[in-house]
């Protein structure tokens, strides 16, 4: 939001005093905070832990069966999360161990309900008008029902997606996957359950299923490499 690109926004407030955060593991998700709660969870042992934003101390932790990669979005009282590593099984789906979607009470850190999937979920499931969807290392885009975790529709959107956490605007979803090539990017129509449309990339572009898409007025922007020439 200025032009050193350093994503700064000043909103009046009093800046808060300095605070650390201390959870079990490394930390390769972007913390989210609510209610005056921060809530974050580890990459490699799974623990989730919600703190007080104003003193850092921890108000409760719990445990996912894998990896944390994706925010832990949070409605209405609940914490929804991803879980799952990036390890190929030998039918080619990312994701091995344990991989699913969990909903959490945002003030006990109680499991309210766990939805098993094939494939990691890594990406950050997205919130939508009374909805939870998820997209997945086994090529497939999942929306729940956010009180009971029950599975509304499982689409198969034909491709892998590992870190593209998707992006909703006007009914619409915006993801990006890859494997099996060619690489696709995909918009997803949420109010019919259907694919709306998808646009394939040469195989020499990766990593559009790494690359979050950002979305301005008409515009869905998203980025990828090109071969080894380091291009994007």
């Amino acid at each position: 939001m200025k032009s050193d690109k350093n994503a700064v926004f000043d909103n009046g407030a009093e800046p808060l005093e300095y605070v650390e955060f201390q959870t079990e593991d490394e930390v390769r998700a972007t913390p989210v905070i609510a209610e005056n709660k921060l809530f974050i969870g580890n990459h490699n042992s799974g623990d989730l832990f919600a703190f007080d934003i104003n003193t850092g101390k921890k108000i409760w932790q719990s445990k996912a069966p894998n990896w944390i990669h994706s925010e832990m979005i949070y409605n209405e009282g609940k914490v929804y999360v991803g879980y799952g590593n990036r390890f190929f099984q030998e039918n080619g789906i990312r994701g091995t161990g344990e991989s699913g979607i969990i909903a959490l009470d945002a003030k006990t850190g109680d499991t309210l309900w766990e939805y098993k999937t094939q494939g990691e979920v890594m990406p950050t499931p997205a919130y939508n008008d009374g909805y939870v969807y998820a997209v997945t290392g086994d090529r497939h885009l999942y929306k729940l029902d956010p009180d009971s975790g029950k599975l509304l529709h499982k689409e198969n959107i034909g491709h892998t997606v590992s870190m593209s956490a998707p992006n909703i605007k006007d009914e619409t979803l915006y993801v990006g996957g890859s494997s099996p090539n060619p690489f696709t990017f995909s918009a997803y129509d949420l109010q019919n359950d259907e694919l709306k449309w998808q646009t394939e990339f040469p195989s020499v572009f990766a990593g559009l299923d790494d690359v979050p898409p950002a979305i301005s007025g008409n515009l869905v922007v998203t980025t990828a490499v090109e071969g080894d020439k380091g291009g994007s």
